[in-house]
């Protein structure tokens, strides 16, 4: 009985992991990109959204999501032999849900605690997690197969044909791939950065030496005339 537990309790921790690390490759760069290129984040502001969102997912939110989208999936009698866009409308509708619950619960807990600002910020999460929904979905049955855990017949064949060995691969070059891009776009946007600030600076740095040049005259003037 005891060893059956700790088989379960192992299944479980697995379970988390794959679950959270398929939601944070799918979902860390284009969030990266979307909060860098289009809401205007510093790319060290949308780093630290980043690695917070990672952290929650492995403390427990990613085993929620993936174990709650499994009870919805049963309770609304999907499959992977359902239709590709029932599925994904099923993931939107579910990843929408989910973020009504929580996105609230977050903010509040952050400590904002204006009503609209929260109603605003959770209408925006859930727009987004409503798009997003579908691929996160993809993602987890993706990772679930590669991994060993559950068999996905949403997968290609090729893919399911592999042995564990280059499936396990695939998982590392995904997971690879994710960091990588990441790592590329918060480059490009602190390039750009740079690159905007640049001309400032040197506008700023000029303006202030005429305004010392400036400064320096108008006291020479003033010793000339004796301060008069």
């Amino acid at each position: 009985m005891k060893r059956e537990y700790l088989k379960k309790g192992r299944e479980a921790i697995n379970n988390h992991l794959v679950d959270s690390t398929a939601i944070l490759t799918e979902s860390t760069p284009l969030f990266a990109a979307f909060e860098t290129l289009a809401v205007g984040m510093s790319p060290e502001v949308s780093m630290n959204t980043r690695m917070i969102a990672a952290g929650s997912a492995y403390a427990g939110l990613g085993y929620i999501y993936g174990k709650g989208r499994d009870i919805s999936r049963r309770l609304f009698r999907v499959t992977d032999k359902t239709s590709e866009r029932y599925q994904h409308l099923h993931d939107s509708l579910y990843s929408g849900a989910f973020n009504l619950v929580l996105a609230p619960t977050i903010y509040f807990f952050a400590g904002e605690k204006d009503i609209s600002k929260i109603a605003v910020g959770t209408a925006c999460a859930i727009g987004l997690g409503s798009v997003n929904g579908g691929p996160i979905g993809y993602s987890i049955d993706l990772f679930r197969d590669l991994t060993g855990i559950k068999k996905s017949e949403r997968i290609p064949k090729i893919l399911r044909r592999q042995n564990s060995k280059v499936k396990k691969s695939l998982v590392a070059l995904l997971v690879g791939g994710a960091i990588a891009t990441t790592t590329g776009i918060y480059g490009l946007t602190a390039d750009k950065k740079r690159d905007y600030q640049e001309p400032i600076a040197i506008v700023e740095k000029y303006e202030n030496s005429e305004g010392v040049k400036e400064s320096n005259l108008e006291n020479e003037l003033n010793y000339q005339t004796g301060g008069n």
